[in-house]
């Protein structure tokens, strides 16, 4: 019998016992394709008490009944006093976009045991949800481009463009270059710039 799972929502200092499980999990998932992120635990800590010290940040989590993490999601307003999304509120101003009442959503990640079984949606309208209960119009996130010829690209890979565009997001022409600690092919890693480009979407 499959366990149960359930969807809770935390905001501000409520994420602080979740940063160091969240924090592993980043470290592990975003190792895969298509990011390629070779972190640290170190920086991962310090990147999600940002959204712990942020009152309207949130995280919305997948968790079994027995309380054993299976997901997550972030996010915060694209204006807040953060460094997690200073640089993304800059962007859209360069590019010409009202920032006000725009909502930055993080990263959503699973467990693959409980993807392809709906909760990436579930969890995606739990935070529109919310966002819009806060009065939040618009929401954006970021997300990496890949090449198909990318030599790291597993065989079986599904582009996400067309699950974004299902929910409503669409594309913006905010385009930037990100370095991080990149794995290599042969499995080494190394500093590695990457295109990123933001997509959006009225709520």
């Amino acid at each position: 019998m499959e366990t149960a799972t359930k969807i809770n929502v935390l905001k501000g200092e409520e994420i602080i016992p979740y940063i160091d499980e969240v924090s592993a999990f980043r470290i592990r998932y975003f190792r895969e394709f298509p990011y390629l992120y070779a972190g640290s635990l170190s920086y991962e800590k310090e990147y999600m008490k940002g959204y712990s010290q942020e009152p309207q940040a949130l995280l919305i989590v997948l968790e079994r009944e027995d309380g054993k993490l299976q997901g997550f999601s972030t996010g915060m307003p694209l204006t807040a006093d953060s460094d997690v999304v200073k640089d993304a509120c800059q962007y859209f101003r360069k590019a010409g976009y009202d920032t006000d009442n725009v909502y930055y959503f993080g990263e959503t990640i699973l467990v693959p045991e409980q993807r392809g079984k709906g909760n990436y949606t579930k969890i995606v309208q739990e935070r529109e949800r919310v966002v819009k209960e806060m009065e939040y119009t618009r929401a954006c996130f970021m997300a990496v481009k890949r090449e198909e010829t990318h030599p790291q690209r597993p065989a079986d890979y599904r582009e996400p463009g067309p699950i974004f565009s299902h929910m409503g997001y669409q594309p913006t022409d905010v385009e930037v270059s990100f370095n991080y600690p990149t794995v290599l092919p042969d499995g080494a890693s190394a500093d590695r710039d990457h295109q990123m480009v933001y997509w959006v979407k009225s709520l």
